[in-house]
């Protein structure tokens, strides 16, 4: 039998069950009752048991629906909770090697005070970031570090995977880029899992290429090509197009929505689409929301084929492609995933995320490529239109003078 004292000690650990329900119902789902109930609790095994006490204490002062109520909110923040400890502890990792390495960068004999002064500005940033993660907190007292550092602990794995994303990382980290500019090019390979995600929602038979298999045509580009890309691409972003014709792809994507209500795609179909292309494709598209005017296009001022044509040799003379139809729509429904997880973590401005949004902020929409064609009988572009609820693939005359129109680059990598 344990000891009273010590019983009294283990019901002062659990918040009280009605005054957190309140609290709750105070915030707005999501993020908000998320970070109030990591505050609270740190580790799946907390979690289990305060809800193995909801269900076994007779004492408890709420009705089943309300204990209903709390469960489910908890049953959210555990889904929250793992995603979120994982990349805590990933962060925690890469604070500590941080640390490590400034150790031996000072001890250079040959650093100028200049590089000295950095050095040290760094170590504090990630040491004052290490001291927060060091804090007890939640009802156990436990740390971050604790909790989530676990994950910085563990064993590095040896899978091949593995060691070609470090290689992929180190090789960045040598080029002659800014710090924003390298983290680009490092975000392109971590996107590929949601890359395979949405080409399966494109064609749930895919078949993808292994992540070695990308960043090794990726390092092959060189770094000239992968220096463009980090210049000229707002966000670089990792695109995986079936063995689907562009009117497929569409089909698909109507067939998979992630908006509030999605209409299916507005969709002109007088105009000759791309068609199967007959393999799997990969590419490095801008998945910035609003793309930029390319030097020598004048919106609103220039005729739209000349927009078109002055886009494409932009893009061309830069080693890159305008992006084509199925190449926007790849990246159009990753865009659209994006949405959808991050307004389920509750982030204010969720349709941030989505490709040429149209209105907010900007009214842009993305020309698709025609260097295929020799004459130019129609513009073909593509965006989001929040007032119809969904994707519309349409055209304008070539003749027109239109001030949203813009180029979206892209890479095709294998």
């Amino acid at each position: 039998m344990s000891h009273p004292s010590q019983h009294q000690e283990e019901l002062s650990n659990r918040p009280d069950p009605a005054r957190l329900l309140n609290e709750l119902d105070s915030l707005a789902q999501g993020q908000p009752q998320w970070n109030h109930l990591r505050d609270l609790f740190l580790e799946e095994a907390d979690l289990d048991e305060y809800i193995n006490w909801l269900d076994t204490d007779e004492d408890i002062d709420l009705t089943r629906k309300q204990i209903s109520r709390l469960k489910a909110a908890i049953a959210g923040y555990r889904e929250y909770l793992k995603e979120y400890l994982d990349q805590t502890g990933a962060r925690i990792g890469r604070f500590e090697a941080k640390l490590k390495q400034s150790v031996d960068d000072l001890a250079n004999p040959d650093l100028t005070p200049e590089e000295v002064d950095k050095i040290a500005h760094t170590r504090k940033r990630v040491a004052q970031a290490m001291q927060i993660a060091k804090k007890p907190r939640g009802a156990k007292g436990k740390s971050l570090r604790e909790v989530a550092g676990k994950t910085a602990d563990t064993p590095k794995s040896e899978k091949l995977e593995d060691k070609a994303e470090a290689y992929y990382a180190e090789f960045v980290e040598r080029m002659n880029l800014t710090a924003e500019q390298k983290e680009k090019l490092i975000q392109v390979v971590a996107g590929y899992d949601e890359a395979v995600a949405t080409a399966k929602e494109l064609d749930s038979n895919v078949q993808v290429p292994s992540k070695e298999q990308v960043i090794a045509r990726i390092l092959a580009l060189g770094k000239q090509k992968l220096e463009k890309i980090a210049t000229i691409m707002g966000k670089p972003g990792l695109t995986i197009e079936p063995d689907k014709s562009f009117m497929e792809m569409k089909n698909a994507m109507n067939a998979r929505r992630h908006y509030d209500n999605q209409s299916e795609a507005y969709f002109d179909n007088d105009y000759e689409w791309s068609g199967r292309p007959g393999k799997v494709s990969v590419s490095i598209l801008d998945m910035i929301q609003n793309t930029s005017v390319v030097p020598g296009q004048r919106p609103g001022e220039q005729r739209n084929d000349e927009q078109l044509r002055t886009c494409e040799k932009y893009f061309r003379d830069n080693g890159m492609r305008l992006a084509s139809d199925r190449q926007n729509a790849a990246g159009m429904q990753k865009s659209l995933r994006a949405y959808e997880q991050a307004k389920r973590k509750g982030e204010a401005n969720p349709e941030k995320h989505i490709l040429d949004f149209y209105g907010q902020p900007q009214e842009t929409v993305t020309m698709f490529n025609q260097e295929h064609n020799t004459t130019i009988s129609k513009i073909v572009y593509g965006g989001f239109y929040p007032g119809y609820r969904g994707v519309f693939f349409t055209w304008r005359s070539p003749d027109s003078l239109n001030g949203g129109l813009r180029g979206r680059g892209a890479m095709q990598v294998m």
